[in-house]
This record gives structure tokens, sequence and C-alpha cells, in this order.
């Protein structure tokens, strides 16, 4: 199991942002190379195994007009942290909700994506040991979050 977890804290820190727009969709990497996809070619990249930062994940799969995937989607990670805080489900939604600079254009929504996980895991921290039972349950379950959040 801890090898596992250790795979998964990685693909965490190595997860690219992936933005879904109605016409297209961007990917942003950790490194901040910004790509300018089709659906079709998003879809292909997550289908291929990669695994990657959305806000609601649910919705970016209906776009892309893909199968469910794999994904960290901050909207969950929100709910995990905060479970009783509102947000709109949207990258602009939780940055708000969290008081960081609202993103105007997509390349800034996933530059948030990166600052909202990376708060709301820096909130945790803060409070060693809250949910951390619920969180390791979770990640036995195949929760994406449950490594970076233990």
């Amino acid at each position: 199991m801890n090898a596992g977890r250790e795979s998964m804290q990685r693909s965490f820190e190595a997860a690219p942002a992936l933005v879904v727009g109605a016409r297209g969709a961007l990917w942003l990497s950790r490194d901040g190379e910004i790509e300018t996809l089709t659906h079709r070619a998003a879809a292909a990249r997550i289908d291929a195994g990669e695994r990657p930062l959305v806000c609601h994940r649910p919705l970016a799969a209906e776009t892309l007009r893909a199968k469910s995937f794999a994904a960290f989607d901050v909207l969950e990670l929100f709910a995990f942290v905060r479970p009783a805080a509102f947000a709109l489900p949207t990258v602009r939604g939780l940055a708000a909700a969290l008081a960081l600079p609202l993103p105007t254009a997509p390349d800034r929504e996933a530059m948030a994506l990166f600052q909202i996980a990376d708060t709301l895991l820096d909130a945790l921290t803060a409070r060693p040991g809250d949910g951390a039972a619920v969180a390791w349950s979770m990640a036995r379950a195949g929760w994406p979050w449950g490594a970076p959040v233990l």
C-alpha cells in the first residue's frame, strides 16, 4: 500500500492542469508548458493514462465527450477540506471561496487549479489529524486525493 500511495503522491505532483471550454481545452504542465487542444486530443491524452488536475470532473468528461476518467478534482478536495463551505463549482468560484485572485482567462484558470489544490492541502497541513481516518478509508477505496491528503 505504501508504494501505491507514493506513486499516487508522485502522480499528483506531476499532474498537469486541464481546463475544458466549450470549443477546446487548455493543458498546462507543472513546468509551465501551455498547450491548446481540441476536445478529442485532450480526451486522447486522458485515455492514454494522464491524470490531470481539473475542476468538476463529471462536467469536463461530458464536455470532452469522454467516458469518466481518473483525475484530481479540486471540487472533491474542497468538499473534503471545507465540508460546510459554499463555492460555485468553477475555478473562479473556488478561487473566490478561498480568497485567491480570480482568474480572468483559461491559462489563468489552469494556473489557479495548482494554487487552489496547494491552498487546500496547506490548510490540511495546518490541522494535522483532521479527517485522517476518513481520508485513509477513501484512499483505500481509490480516492485520487487520498495519498496527497495523507
